[in-house]
């Protein structure tokens, strides 16, 4: 038995654990994919928004955007004079071995982009640097690496998290769609911006993180408390079927809907699926509950029935 002692206990512990609550972000197109974070789609749908000359009609936003963000990485006077798109490819072979995500080539500066999600950054990075000035002649190189935090481990090379770059391109994004507002690109580039962002949420939190660990006793005592108030309301519902229907066998199931607790009741002896579920409505404050009643083969007189006996109630 709980006394009142830990009761005190458990609700301070749940007013601190408010302050952890996981926000719950927006699902795009690409949460239906089994492979949603594979980096060579991304890469593909980078290079297809990155250039101004796909049938997009989103012109320069994703390149300005990604120019905004790299300004963050670099001096000014390094990218200020990139110029204009020459050529982008995505998955090129380099002669030494290895491939490069993504290549972008203007007229001032070769960009060489290794996108990492979820992955170690073991890639032939020297290679590849030798590679672009092999084919940068007087131009400029900017070697970024696109990663969850943003952090580079290679020398030479900076980091930039997704995070960073969909804030920049989001602005571009925003005053392309106002003047061009049905544009069905649009919409899906906002899919893709967010799926990028998505990566950033899925880190571990380490505050979150931290609370449970050092509170994981006290939090399966209150999962075991919540569990023992759900066996016991069953039981009571159970006890006043048996009492109120002559020949009543208690049948029940938990279920869950759309992350509420539903528990459904029906008689064992009963030849048809009738029966009652009682969902817990736990996202609202105070509890709120539902009764969904099914009756099969069910006629308008027996309809009629059911209403007179919960109007008595």
């Amino acid at each position: 038995m709980t006394n009142l002692a830990s009761l005190k206990q458990h609700k301070k512990l749940l007013e601190k654990a408010k302050l952890f609550k996981v926000e719950e972000r927006e699902l795009t197109f690409f949460d239906t994919a089994i492979r949603n974070h594979y980096e060579n789609p991304t890469t593909e749908l980078l290079a297809f928004f990155l250039n101004p000359k796909n049938k997009h009609g989103l012109d320069h936003c994703f390149f300005n955007g990604l120019i905004d963000a790299l300004s963050q990485l670099f001096s000014i006077d390094l990218i200020e004079n990139v110029g204009d798109i020459v050529d982008i490819q995505t998955e090129v072979d380099i002669p030494s071995g290895g491939r490069i995500d993504l290549l972008i080539q203007t007229d001032n500066a070769v960009i060489v982009v290794e996108s990492k999600i979820y992955h170690h950054q073991l890639n032939p990075f020297t290679s590849y640097t030798k590679y672009a000035k092999d084919i940068a002649r007087d131009r400029q190189i900017i070697p970024v690496i696109f990663c969850i935090d943003g952090k580079s481990l290679i020398d030479g090379w900076s980091g930039l998290s997704f995070e960073q770059f969909t804030a920049a391109v989001e602005s571009q994004l925003g005053q392309a769609l106002v003047t061009n507002p049905y544009n069905k690109w649009g919409l899906f580039a906002r899919e893709f911006l967010l799926h990028l962002n998505s990566f950033e949420k899925d880190k571990i939190n380490m505050e979150t993180f931290n609370f449970v660990v050092n509170n994981l006793k006290e939090i399966s005592e209150i999962i075991d408390l919540k569990d023992q108030m759900y066996s016991q309301l069953v039981s009571h519902i159970n006890q006043n079927l048996e009492e109120g229907i002559e020949g009543y066998e208690a049948y029940h199931r938990r279920h869950t809907w759309s992350g509420t607790p539903a528990f459904r009741f029906a008689n064992n002896k009963w030849t048809t699926w009738s029966d009652i579920v009682l969902n817990l409505n736990i996202k609202s404050s105070p509890l709120t509950c539902k009764i969904n009643l099914y009756i099969e083969n069910q006629t308008p007189e027996l309809v009629k029935i059911f209403k007179q006996e919960l109007q008595k109630e």
